[in-house]
């Protein structure tokens, strides 16, 4: 037999779990902008890259200090990888 209150449940379950950013979590500032990026919560040698929202690789650096100067505006995806963790930090990052 089919349960809808079931169904009811676990979506009000989800859409009000509160999300909970990790200590350990890579953050990027000032987001938007259309310059200068810091990235905070990495390693000094972490490796970044910024993606299109079609999953194009735009932008590839590494340290701590980026640029975006020059990207039309739009939504990018910034991945870093810094060694210290297993996967890469993955943030939208937006150009205005």
């Amino acid at each position: 037999a089919y349960q809808a209150n079931v169904v009811t449940d676990i979506v009000e379950t989800t859409l009000h779990t509160p999300f909970e950013p990790s200590p350990t979590a890579v953050s990027v500032f000032p987001n938007p902008t259309n310059g200068p990026f810091q990235l905070e919560g990495c390693a000094e040698n972490a490796v970044w890259r910024v993606f299109d929202a079609r999953g194009s690789l735009v932008l590839l650096g590494q340290g701590t200090q980026g640029s975006l100067l020059g990207l039309t505006s739009g939504l990018y995806f910034l991945h870093v990888h810094d060694g210290k963790r297993k996967e890469a930090s993955a943030l939208p990052l937006r150009v205005n």
